[in-house]
């Protein structure tokens, strides 16, 4: 999760990985960010930023060790994918921008739980959906 924080000194980004690499291009990008190599997981953010920008990894099965998550189910399991969408959430202070690249069915197939949460908490500004049959993408 790579996150900003608004100051009157400028942008103080944040990120957290479990990828030393991904944590040296961030240091050699941004040298002045606060960098966490640990697992997303273990992390309990609370409105601590304006802007959150997340890539979850799809899918994966997670156990809430914290009993953080409100969308933990059958004892405490959880995606990676809606973990890192309530942790985002969760994260940004009102008001603020959440970016994230998700599948597109993510609010509409995984029993429309996830969806209806984010939807008490949060403003949806835009979704772009990317064609299926394309390899590359440009900006």
């Amino acid at each position: 999760m790579s996150a900003l924080r608004l100051s009157a000194r400028g942008p103080a980004p944040s990120n957290v990985d479990v990828a030393v690499e991904a944590l040296e291009i961030a240091k050699a990008v941004y040298p002045e960010a606060t960098l966490l190599l640990d697992d997303i997981m273990n992390q309990t953010f609370n409105s601590e930023f304006d802007y959150v920008f997340i890539n979850p990894p799809f899918s994966l099965p997670w156990t809430d060790e914290l009993n953080f998550y409100q969308n933990a189910v059958n004892g405490r399991r959880i995606t990676s994918d809606i973990a890192m969408v309530e942790l985002a959430v969760r994260a940004v202070k009102p008001g603020g921008i959440i970016g994230m690249v998700l599948p597109v069915n993510t609010f509409t197939e995984k029993t429309g739980q996830i969806g209806r949460w984010v939807r008490k908490r949060a403003t949806m500004l835009a979704c772009i959906v990317l064609p299926k049959d394309r390899k590359e993408f440009y900006f």
